[in-house]
Formats: structure tokens, sequence, C-alpha cells
């Protein structure tokens, strides 16, 4: 019931009589964020005070408690709404469009603070899920297999997964209900994760059981080791270039200390000739306050003999005369006095100096010494693994050879092996599974050969093959998060990633302006592992866990990448440098090195070993959407809004785009060996290239 009564002030406040409580999260809470919490929210603290809550407004601002529950006409909340205290609220002319509170609004604030500012049950906000429009297709999220073998995208709420060998649709599923963000493979291949508002779906490949031949078994073996090997040559490539930097700048610093301490011996002989000049001077002035005295005493004395009733006029100007002498003299000694002082310090400072750059210099040997012993090692590590190279091409080409009707793609992706009915059987070298079967017409036996793209061919005369898919199923096998409002998952995934042993996943989220999260999750059982609330004070847009599994560097719309601890979430190192969103991070294979991309048009390398900024890429006209390291490589892809696909080095070195794009990039993703890479934008279209020479392998367009 609302009454007539109204408090004193510039706004009228309605009393309004009732017997039932006032609800917060029902009635107080939707007339705070339509007029308040624009200024007075968890990133926008004006006044140092946040009305999201009634704990938050017992605990107040600036100027105080802004709720004294019990007490409506005395708090600071009800006095500047109702524009009866120092400052009013809303102010005139706010930037939010804020208005002033109605009287019953005022009433109903009045009357919830009086009943003791009771915070009643929490609501969780029920979201209507309406379907997504049809032909909504542009692509937000891709992933690549590790060993290339497949390439996947979001369209709207679907997953799509390509088969690269038969270049075709494998596989096809709804993933989520609201649009899926975030993609990511598990280092095994076996585990793909998709995100969602919410919510992260874990599906696992049930591949199709078929045996494998001795022949088929050795080639893979010999191109796992061949593959390994080929990883170890460019990590120790990475180290060697590493400690060969490190011992240019200790020689640099070497020179320079040497430098310093000649300079600093030398400083030493010229403040130390200039000291003995200062003391010679002094020692005179010193000698000549003495004569002075002395003078003047023996004046003084003739002074006392002489009668007091018969002053000498001589004598008492010769006493004169020897004192002003003596206030020469001891003027001249104060002066030398200032002029040692400052040359004994110089002497001092340049004998001090010595000792230190010694021990700098002492210390620039050892680090030189240290990084000349871990090139060597690092050079040794390297010849192994060249030596390993080699050796294991030779086993691929013996076993090929051996292997007879077995047929290795020039990438050695796949194997084509022949079978006695005529048939081919396509095993991914990736994952060691069958993915294909090529079917001849009925009394053909076509002899298949790879082609120098990595397709298969046969002769025109035995007729199209038929292609059996042996494509494996894509089995939902677990969902983190609740995909409501409530889900321990804030809002929207917008990134994920999986642990190098891919026992964990990480996820980044956030509510827009409100907050970013990053929670870690154990990728079999499903259990929250790590809940990292707020790393970001806006949405966490990229993250990636680097190659030691021990950290995880994260970007976020608050403009800055952080790096926190995996197992305790301890925030141990923020790069500031974008002025925009952070869109994309990337660690480098050794782990020494992250670069991270924005909105800003830029992509910046980070040292995290020295936690300074090396590089600073620009040449992007648009956002710069991701960014990825290839392989073992210092070489960066990235996607950008002005429709390219780029490949640079973290140097700004061969800067290259790649072909066939033509709409705005949202995503890319890259094998394991950076050998292939696929990307995805607003027109819908998942293109697959070879890196190295840019060729365009595959292109997949929207059903």
């Amino acid at each position: 019931m609302l009454g007539s009564v109204a408090l004193a002030g510039p706004l009228p406040v309605t009393a309004i009589v009732r017997k039932t409580p006032v609800d917060f999260s029902g009635e107080v809470y939707p007339v705070l964020k339509a007029n308040c919490i624009a200024c007075h929210n968890k990133t926008t603290t004006k006044g140092g005070l946040n009305v999201e809550t009634p704990e938050l407004m017992k605990k107040g601002g600036e100027s105080g408690t802004a709720i004294e529950p019990g007490k409506g006409a005395d708090s600071l909340l009800l006095q500047s709404a109702a524009h009866q205290g120092d400052s009013d609220m809303p102010p005139k002319g706010n930037k939010v469009g804020a208005v002033n509170l109605t009287p019953e609004e005022l009433g109903l604030i009045k009357l919830w603070i009086d009943q003791g500012a009771n915070p009643g049950k929490k609501r969780v906000q029920q979201i209507a899920w309406q379907p997504l429009p049809p032909g909504l297709h542009p692509i937000y999220a891709t992933a690549m297999s590790p060993g290339g073998e497949f390439a996947t995208c979001s369209r709207a709420n679907q997953v799509f997964v390509y088969d690269l060998a038969s270049r075709q649709l494998a596989a096809q599923f709804v993933g989520h209900r609201d649009m899926t963000l975030a993609l990511a493979f598990s280092p095994d291949g076996m585990r793909l994760a998709s995100g969602s508002f919410g919510e992260v779906k874990i599906w696992r490949r049930e591949p199709v059981a078929m045996p494998m031949s001795a022949a088929v078994k050795a080639i893979m073996d010999a191109v796992a080791k061949l593959q390994q090997a080929s990883r170890s040559v460019g990590l120790t490539t990475l180290d060697v270039v590493f400690h060969t930097s490190a011992i240019n700048l200790a020689t640099t610093q070497m020179t320079a200390f040497k430098e310093r301490v000649k300079k600093a011996n030398d400083a030493i002989g010229d403040t130390q000739k200039k000291l003995e000049e200062k003391e010679k001077a002094m020692k005179a002035a010193t000698d000549a306050k003495l004569a002075a005295q002395k003078a003047l005493d023996e004046v003084k004395a003739v002074v006392e003999k002489a009668p007091k009733d018969k002053p000498d006029p001589v004598l008492a100007k010769k006493q004169t005369d020897a004192q002003t002498k003596l206030d020469a003299a001891i003027k001249a000694e104060g002066g030398a006095a200032d002029m040692l002082r400052p040359a004994e310090r110089a002497v001092a400072d340049a004998k001090a100096e010595v000792p230190k750059v010694i021990q700098l210099q002492a210390k620039a040997e050892k680090t030189l010494t240290d990084a000349k012993a871990a090139q060597a090692v690092a050079q040794a590590a390297q010849k192994k693994a060249n030596d390993e190279v080699a050796a294991a091409t030779k086993l691929v080409a013996e076993s090929v050879k051996a292997g007879g009707a077995v047929l290795l793609s020039p990438d050695q992706r796949w194997l084509a092996e022949a079978q006695p009915d005529g048939s081919s059987t396509i095993w991914a070298m990736g994952s060691g599974l069958p993915v294909a079967n090529f079917v001849p017409k009925a009394g053909a036996k076509p002899a298949l050969s790879w082609k120098p793209d990595n397709q298969l061919t046969w002769p025109a005369d035995s007729g199209a093959l038929v292609t059996q898919h042996m494509a494996p199923k894509w089995i939902l096998e677990r969902t983190m998060g609740t995909g409501d409002a409530a889900s321990v998952i804030t809002d929207r995934v917008n990134a994920l990633g999986f642990s190098p042993d891919g026992k964990t996943v990480a996820v980044g989220s956030g509510a827009p302006s409100r907050g970013g999260d990053i929670t870690i999750w154990d990728t079999v059982t499903g259990k929250l592992m790590q809940a990292i609330r707020d790393r970001h004070s806006d949405a966490v847009l990229s993250l990636e866990i680097s190659p030691d599994g021990k950290l995880i560097a994260s970007g976020g719309a608050d403009k800055q990448l952080r790096i926190s601890e995996m197992a305790s979430g301890k925030l141990l190192k923020t790069f500031d440098g974008h002025t925009h969103h952070v869109m994309g991070v990337s660690w480098r294979a050794d782990g020494r090195v992250v670069a991270s991309s924005g909105a800003d048009n830029a992509v910046k390398v980070w040292d995290w070993v020295t936690g300074e900024r090396r590089k600073n890429l620009d040449g992007w006209d648009k956002e710069v959407t991701s960014v990825h390291y290839l392989g073992t490589s210092n070489r960066l892809l990235t996607t950008c809004g002005d429709k390219q696909v780029r490949l640079i080095g973290e140097d700004a070195s061969a800067p290259a785009a790649l072909a066939g794009t033509t709409d705005f990039m949202q995503s890319a993703s890259a094998s394991r060996s950076g050998q292939w890479v696929a990307a995805g934008g607003e027109d819908s279209v998942l293109r697959v290239w070879e890196a190295k020479g840019g060729a365009i392998m595959a292109s997949f367009a929207a059903p």
C-alpha cells in the first residue's frame, strides 16, 4: 500500500506500508541495476562503492558505509539517491544514461533498509534459450589433430571434423545450445574439447577396429622415431640459439667490464694526482695559518709588555695587521679543506669502483663459462638428434621398401596398404588408426600411388573407387559445467587448452566487463581441480599451457597478458603493453618465450625468463585474432580481421600471407610439427595449408 507521506528533501520518497518483506533480488536489485550499478560495480567502483550486494553496500566506499540496516533515512544510499546529502546520485549529465529514482523506488529502498537490508534468497538467472538463426555459419574456433590427420571447426553450435586423407567430412555433431567458441585436441588426438556458454564437453574418438599388418606397424614405428628425432632437432636448435645469444651477451658484458676496470684504474690515477695537489695546497695553507698565528702571538707578547698608559700606535697597527693575516690564512685553510674533501671522496669512489666492477666481471666470466658449457651440451644434443634423424630416415626408407604393397604419402602422414581383394586401406600415421578403405569396381585391381600434394591417384581405366569411410565416431564422454547461469564456468568459454600430458584441460571464460576466470579440470574424471577467479578484470579470451605443463599464459579483454602457476593458481607475472583485448597467446616450444596478439593490430613477443618484451610486430590492419608458434620453430601463425592468414618470424623476418582467404579471419590452428595449418573465419570456409610452401591442401565450405 502506498501512503502519501514523504520525507523532506529535494526528491520525494513515498512511504510504502506493507507487512511482507522486500525481496532484494526481485525488487531492489533491478532498481539498482537500472540506474546505479553501471558506475558502482565490481570493475567500476566509483567512490570505492559497489552496490551489487547488501554485504558490499554495508562495507561501503570512500564516504563510509552505504546502508545502515534498520535506519533507511540515515543511510547514505538513500540520502544520495533522494538528493538529500552532499552528493546527488545519479549525477546530472552522467555517461551511462542513469536517471533519478522515482518516489516509489526510493520508498521501496527505504523500506528494505528499514526491514534490515536482508539479502534474501539468491536467484539464479534462467536463460530462455532460442534456436540459433538458420544459415549462421561463421567459424569462431578451429583445431587440428597433433598428427595433422583431422581438421575441425565450429559453425554456430555444431562441430565439423574433416578427414584430411580423403579430404571429406568425417563427422558432424551438435555440440551445444549456444555458439561453440573454443576447440582443442588432446595431445594424443583421441579427445576433442568444445566450449560454449557455461560448459565444456569432452568427445572421445572411437576408431574402427582393424588388424594392423607387420609391414604397416614397422613403417609406423620408423616414422614415429623420425618425427620424435625431428622434434628433438628443433628443440636442440632452439637451445643452441639461446645459449649462443647468452654467450654473445656475456662476451659483450665482459668487454664492457674490462673497459670499466681500465677507466676505474685511470680514474684512480687522475684523482690521486689531483688529491696530492690539494693536499699540498692544504699543507701550505695550514703552514701559512700557523705562521700567521705565531706572528700574531709575538706581537701580542710585545703589546702585553708595553706601558698600559702610553699606547704605541705602531704596535697596535702591527697587531691589527697580524690579526688580518691570520684571518686570511684561516679562510685560505678552510678553502683548501673544501677543495681537499671532494678530492678525497673522488679517490675513495674510484678505488671502490674497481672491486665492484671486478666482481661483476667475475660474474660475467662465470656466466660466459656456463653459457659455453651449456652451448656445448646443446650442440652435442643437436648432433645426436641429427644423427637420430639420419638413422630414422634410413629406417623409414628400409621399412617402406620391405613393406612391399604399402605406400607412404610424401608428407608421411598416411599409409596406403593394398589388400588381397584389390581394395586399399588408408592408415593415419599420427594415430595409428585406419581412416578409409578404397574399393575398386568388380574385377579391377588398380595400382594406387600418391601425388606430390598427398592425394591418392590410380589409373583412369580402373574405374571410380568407392570410398568407405572408416572415420571414428566421436562419443560424448563427459560435460564439465552446467551450461547455465549457475555454472562454475562463468559465461562463455572463449579458450581451451590441454596440458602436455593430456591429463588436464584449462578453460578461459568470464562475463564481459565483470571478470575473467580460469578453471582447470581433470580430463578423465571431469573433476574441477583449480578455479582461478578474477585472474583478469574482464573476460579471458585466450590461454595456453606451457610446454612443461607448469605455467598457463592467459590473455584478456582487460588488455593484459598474465602468467599463472598451474599447481597453485598463483599469479607470477603480468605483461602490460597491449592497448586493446589480448585475443591470442602461444608458448614457444622451449617455454622461454611467449607471443600474444591483440585487437590493437599487433603481435608482441615476450621473454618469459627476463620478463621483458623482445619484439613488437606490426603490419596488421585490424584485430589479430589468434597467434600460434609453429612446431619447434620461431615462426608464428596469425589470423586477422583484415582477411589475412600470415606466417612471420618472431623477429619480424620473412612475413608471408597464405592464399585463398576472403573475409574476416577468426581462428587458426596447427599440427604438432607445424607442417600443416588450418584457419577459418566469417566466410565459413575451413582452409588447410602446407605451412612451408604455403600451398592450400583442402578447402571445406559450410554444408
